[in-house]
């Protein structure tokens, strides 16, 4: 038996773990099988270069490569708060667009390339998630329920945290934030019917999941029931921000300010709405396939990375991407060392019968 799902969770800079992950799962030739990839908010983002046959020496050197602070597209501080008044957020985020599309165009041939059409060519089908803050519901982009849409538009909603990027617009005019808002963490998707090779069986054994976060976290998925994500949100603001700063600007600049108070105070209960309207999605207790990362680790600046450390070195980015490929690596270790059907020893796929017994189903 191989894995054919992979899912990613979100996690804003903390992906560079799951890029370190995936060098151990192409260590252990795992990735060659894996026919679907899921995703949310930053996690859709390593789905796409995933989807699209990245190797994991392209994404290492795409995520040591992207400037984080500038592709938020800093600007001066009267700019950002109209923004932030009159769009609902502080970056616009079109240089990673940007930056996708001209993926893309190399990997795909097109910049603006769609589900259904990457489904015809051939590559990985991919899934991601946004939150629908007008309809309060969770959207599923893919082939199956999206054919005709941008693959890179649903991306970039999918990784439009609130309040901090300009929110997408859909078709019919509904504001797309962060998947994450309403689920971060998609497992529950590939338990579905259609996914499933064994009918009876009560979640997807052929499904191989990335956790990154804290131990405490690993006991649910993450929720924001309890409105932890606006919180977070608000601490992740450092204190020069727009929040300390603009109680001192000239608001005659800011183009009808009252409505655009109130038109970002109705955006805000809609992002409160959708937050506690979340509904609880749990995976099977039993599912075995979840290489968890725990990300209480200290890098060498002496700090536990959080979502919006931006400012990171090379250094570092490589010592979370190392984190991350050896608690992958750890996982494996542990599935060889019980005997399961998901051994994947390093070296030739060949030799994985001499290692698992179970070799003419893995080569």
């Amino acid at each position: 038996m191989l894995y054919k799902n992979l899912v990613f969770k979100g996690g804003g800079v903390k992906v560079l773990y799951s890029v370190g992950a995936m060098e151990a799962l192409e260590e252990r030739d795992v990735l060659h099988s894996i026919e679907r990839v899921a995703g949310v908010s930053s996690g859709a983002v390593l789905a796409l270069l995933t989807a699209i046959g990245m190797d994991v020496k392209e994404m290492r050197d795409f995520f040591l490569e992207i400037p984080f602070a500038e592709e938020v597209d800093a600007v001066c501080l009267p700019e950002e708060t109209n923004r932030f008044f009159e769009e609902y957020g502080r970056y616009t985020g079109d240089k990673l667009l940007g930056r996708l599309r001209d993926l893309l165009e190399e990997k795909c041939g097109s910049s603006d390339i769609t589900f259904a059409e990457m489904h015809d060519l051939g590559f990985r089908d991919l899934y991601v998630f946004a939150t629908d803050v007008t309809n309060k519901k969770l959207v599923q982009y893919s082939w199956e329920d999206t054919p005709d849409y941008s693959v890179v538009d649903a991306v970039r909603a999918s990784a439009s945290y609130p309040f901090y990027f300009v929110p997408c617009r859909g078709p019919n005019g509904e504001l797309l934030v962060d998947g994450g808002l309403l689920d971060n963490y998609p497992l529950w998707l590939f338990d579905q019917p259609q996914f499933l090779s064994n009918p009876d069986a009560k979640y997807n054994e052929e499904t191989l999941a990335i956790h990154i976060g804290t131990c405490e976290e690993q006991q649910t998925l993450w929720s924001h029931k309890d409105l932890v994500f606006m919180m977070q949100l608000f601490n992740d603001m450092h204190a020069d921000t727009i929040f300390e700063k603009v109680k001192d600007l000239d608001f005659s600049q800011v183009a009808s300010k009252a409505d655009a108070y109130h038109d970002l105070l109705g955006y805000l209960i809609c992002i409160f709405d959708a937050g506690k309207l979340a509904p609880p999605r749990y995976h099977h207790p039993n599912f075995a396939g979840e290489i968890s990362i725990d990300t209480n680790f200290v890098s060498s600046n002496g700090r536990v990375l959080t979502t919006f450390d931006l400012d990171l070195s090379e250094e570092v980015r490589c010592e979370l991407m190392d984190h991350g490929r050896k608690e992958a690596h750890k996982f494996f270790e542990k599935e060889c060392l019980l005997g399961t059907e998901f051994c994947y020893p390093l070296g030739d796929p060949a030799q994985h019968d001499l290692l698992s017994g179970v070799g003419s189903e893995l080569v």
